[in-house]
């Protein structure tokens, strides 16, 4: 694919000089004289790489940075400068300039810097588009169910995707609460970093507090190296805890002070470690009921209970939901159409989402091994 390079100078010698150095057979080169018109192409148009010159007619170089930044548009500037103004350069490093060079122009550090500017702003590109995939694919408009409750669910994730408040998601087991936590972290637009989910109830109770917070090495037994906990992983994006309910009462405290203060420490380790991820909890059971009967600290549920995500049952006649529409993988033998009694919804087991997507699946894994399907 050719790269767009936009050339930005007030003089129309310099222009046809950088025209002519970075022409290569993958790329095409456009040069303007003004900052305002510049503006106007790099909004307009698909651009990788801006060259802007420090001092320019109408917006200069450092506004037009200034502008890309606060517009997002996926262009890398480079600012080019015939003053040595180091505190100008420095602003524009803080602006998001990729690297500046001097004129007259260094050509061999030109080439290699264009060069270098490029392949980083095809990896950014690439990301971008890999993380518009997963907005799509777990934007909350692909949540299962049409029925008034789930739009209600629907429109109370979108209002608290990007509010920094802890989450607690309830529901009964296959009702979805891992795709609403997920649809909750992708539409989040105030975090860049990593989705991490523990399933509480899967780990015994001595490796709890290593999978959360990690430890230091020689912490313990078998501990050689030092290990990242969940906390860790999750810097910058969320951390969900599922089947918080199974948290025994003396690993709850150290959660709760984790809520509380913000911090934490690896196991075997003195070093206080900021704890910045947002912290999204789903259990199957009730919590309230938990805290009467003593098994749940009433600190921590209400420090987990700022907002309320809460899912229906599936109803026992549960329509067929959209996930069960999902083509099948290849199978031997001869297709036989779908019959009325292929769909789940006269299933009366809860957990119409899971049931949705595994029984097309080992309908088709029966087929493959040459085995008769009665339905």
């Amino acid at each position: 694919m050719d790269r767009r390079i936009l050339v930005v100078d007030d003089s129309e010698a310099i222009c046809q000089q950088l025209s002519v150095l970075l022409a290569k057979p993958d790329r095409r080169i456009k040069v303007v004289h003004d900052g305002t018109t510049a503006l106007e192409y790099l909004v307009d148009g698909d651009f990788s790489l801006v060259l802007v010159d420090l001092c320019l007619p109408g917006i200069d170089g450092l506004d037009l940075i200034r502008e890309i930044r606060s517009r997002d548009l996926p262009v890398t500037p480079i600012l080019m400068t015939g003053y040595a103004s180091i505190p100008a350069v420095v602003d524009a490093m803080k602006l998001g300039a990729y690297d500046f060079i001097d004129k007259p122009v260094d050509i061999p550090r030109l080439e290699i810097l264009v060069e270098k500017a490029l392949e980083d702003r095809k990896i950014q590109d690439e990301v971008r588009e890999l993380r518009r995939g997963l907005l799509d694919r777990y934007s909350y408009h692909n949540l299962l169910g049409k029925s008034a409750t789930m739009r209600g669910v629907f429109e109370q994730v979108a209002r608290v995707a990007s509010a920094p408040f802890t989450v607690l998601v309830t529901g009964e087991t296959g009702t979805g609460k891992e795709l609403v936590s997920q649809a909750l972290h992708y539409n989040d637009t105030t975090r860049t970093g990593p989705m991490v989910a523990v399933n509480c109830a899967a780990l015994p109770e001595p490796l709890l507090e290593s999978e959360f917070f990690g430890h230091e090495r020689g912490a313990f037994t078998g501990a050689d190296r030092l290990r990242k906990g969940r906390f860790e992983l999750a810097k910058g994006g969320t951390l969900l805890l599922d089947e918080i309910g199974s948290v025994p009462i003396g690993m709850q405290a150290k959660l709760l002070r984790v809520l509380q203060d913000g911090t934490f420490e690896r196991v075997g380790g003195g070093e206080m470690i900021q704890a910045d991820c947002r912290i999204i909890a789903a259990t199957n059971e009730n919590l309230g009921d938990l805290v009467r009967a003593g098994k749940f600290r009433e600190d921590l549920y209400y420090r987990l209970n700022v907002v309320s995500i809460e899912l229906p049952p599936p109803p026992r006649a549960a329509r067929r939901p959209a996930h069960a529409g999902r083509p099948l993988p290849p199978f031997a033998g001869r297709p036989r159409l779908p019959r009325e009694d292929d769909r789940p919804r006269h299933h009366p087991a809860p957990g119409a989402i899971r049931l949705a997507r595994q029984r097309p699946r080992a309908r088709a894994r029966r087929r493959t091994d040459g085995r008769h399907d009665d339905g």
